[in-house]
């Protein structure tokens, strides 16, 4: 065996793959030869002999437990979930680990699921393979909710199953809700859970329990509380209108239909068979933790994210991005309806920038936001901009990280119409404001990236931007290019430590050195594109 991959790491495959075929006809079952011809296998990309092997070796030695688990693992790697979950079936009569028959539960599932295949996707027999899977848990040694990751299982097989009364109940348990507690991927699909079950009214109490009460603080739980609540406002809504349509006929003349007493008395009954038909069954009465009224609703999560965003203050961000993504969500509500929106957005989007406008993130926390404001309000943000833009100091840290998010801010922002001459501005502008920062970052270490890169990336971007407008034939662009060049020169003169030989500069020497017809192919534009896309206007089709 180690012949073999010695032979193969010489570039001589024709003898190893001579000798790996005499040594797997010998079928052998050392852990060393198994696993030096694993590697030897997979070089030469020969991953179902290494099942084959493996399960020769364990058939020859069925009371090894550690070949057993290599031949299941060796299915895993190609997908074969049926026979893996025959071989992790077997471990577990052999050894008795509870930890085999979950090996086999997944397999199951893996298998009802088509897992790698060529069309994923639920399978025609994946209820028998789903129920059986069940099964198998429900006579475990151990219950699911001794292990995180078990208990996941359980729920995934239970809703995917359609059984979500059975997965409430065990999530309601005391060692479900603990496990939801410490596990964020068991409470992220109990929270699927609850949304399929219809448990909107539970789901926005429970998270307003842990936010307001036990501290937390994940997105993930402001962004269901939020989602909790419209939903609890569409079924009171509904609950409403179902309530308006059902009293209508009593109201036409006599005999037009049953008094409401009458129609409230009792459920009726189908055809005299003793069940109970659902949709005359009484409806559940809300949660008394929540009000009716829809704008009762929205003013209590505002009252909440408020009282949060001043208890954290400045040191955590979610309560201040919550109360953006709330008034979001109620002028889609609200434009829905025909209503006119108010300016409270454009007001936190302000106020939040001021408070984090320091943060290199705070770009990207307001992209959402920035694009849901009309126009007229979008003509009052770029003037606000423009303020915090001749006012910039990018000579501190903090300063710098503004300046650079005002940049962005306004770029992306920007709706009306850009010119060639207005991108070769901007081009200017940010290479101005990327030397006047440098010093910033003249202290820090070799591999360290300069905080001002950001800002020759914007200049970049603006260029290439100017040369899509001009459909790429202006010659005008050759003058940015040889701007470029020069200050580049200037930059590597003045600044030749190796501290502060940034990212930045390699950006603008590359692109100074490219002839105009090649650099819109070039790898460069499309390091530049990848990451400021989001702020180039022509990528949002703002084109002059």
């Amino acid at each position: 065996a180690l012949k073999s991959l010695a032979l193969l790491r010489a570039n001589k495959a024709e003898e190893a793959i001579q000798l790996c075929d005499e040594i797997l006809a010998s079928k052998p079952t050392d852990d060393t030869v198994l696993g030096i011809m694993q590697h030897v296998l997979k070089h030469l990309d020969r991953t179902p002999e290494i099942t084959a092997m493996f399960e020769d070796a364990f058939k020859k030695q069925p009371g090894n437990e550690e070949l057993g688990a290599q031949t299941f693992m060796s299915h895993i790697r190609v997908g074969s979930w049926k026979n893996a979950q025959i071989i992790a079936l077997k471990l577990f009569k052999s050894f008795k680990l509870p930890k085999y028959l979950f090996w086999s539960i997944m397999s199951a599932v893996l298998q009802a699921q088509n897992a790698g295949g060529v069309n994923p996707g639920m399978t025609d027999n994946a209820p028998i393979l789903l129920n059986l899977a069940l099964r198998m848990i429900d006579n475990s040694p151990i219950p699911s909710y001794y292990s995180p990751d078990h208990f996941y299982l359980h729920l995934t097989i239970l809703k995917t199953l359609d059984k979500l009364d059975e997965a409430y109940e065990l999530i309601q348990s005391e060692r479900g809700k603990r496990l939801c507690e410490t596990s964020l991927v068991v409470d992220e699909l109990r929270r699927e859970i609850f949304l399929a079950k219809g448990a909107c009214k539970e789901e926005a109490v429970l998270c307003g329990e842990r936010l307001s009460k036990k501290g937390d603080r994940n997105w993930i739980t402001f962004l269901s509380l939020i989602d909790s609540t419209f939903d609890v406002i569409k079924l009171n809504e509904s609950q409403s209108k179902c309530e308006t349509d059902s009293v209508a006929p009593a109201t036409d003349s006599e005999g037009a239909g049953p008094p409401p007493s009458d129609a409230k008395s009792t459920p009726t009954s189908t055809e005299g068979n003793g069940e109970v038909d659902p949709e005359l069954t009484p409806k559940p009465t809300p949660h008394p933790e929540l009000p009716l009224e829809p704008q009762a609703l929205i003013d209590g999560l505002r009252e909440l994210f408020e009282r949060l965003a001043k208890e954290d203050g400045l040191k955590e961000r979610g309560g201040h991005l919550a109360s953006l993504q709330l008034e979001k969500r109620v002028r889609i509500r609200e434009e829905g309806q025909g209503k006119s929106v108010s300016d409270t957005l454009l007001s936190l989007i302000k106020q939040y920038f001021n408070n984090f406008s320091d943060k290199t993130c705070c770009f990207e926390d307001l992209k959402p936001y920035v694009a849901s404001l009309q126009e007229g309000e979008l003509t009052s943000w770029l003037g606000y901009l423009k303020e915090q833009a001749d006012a910039r100091d990018p000579s501190t840290p903090k300063g710098l990280a503004r300046s650079i998010n005002v940049f962005k801010l306004q770029r992306f922002s920007s709706t009306s119409g850009r010119t060639e001459a207005d991108e070769q501005n901007d081009a200017a502008l940010y290479l101005k404001t990327y030397f006047e920062a440098l010093p910033v970052g003249k202290d820090l270490s070799d591999t360290d990236l300069q905080p001002a890169d950001d800002l020759a990336i914007l200049a970049a971007n603006a260029l290439v931007s100017a040369w899509v407008i001009t459909r790429m034939n202006n010659m005008s662009y050759i003058g940015g290019r040889l701007e470029l060049r020069k200050t580049a020169h200037h930059r590597e003169r003045n600044l030749s430590s190796p501290s502060t030989r940034s990212a930045g500069v390699c950006i603008i020497q590359e692109q100074a050195k490219l002839p105009v017809p090649r650099l819109g192919s070039s790898n460069l534009s499309s390091s530049c594109c990848q990451r400021p896309g989001s702020f180039s206007l022509p990528y949002h089709g703002c084109q002059a």
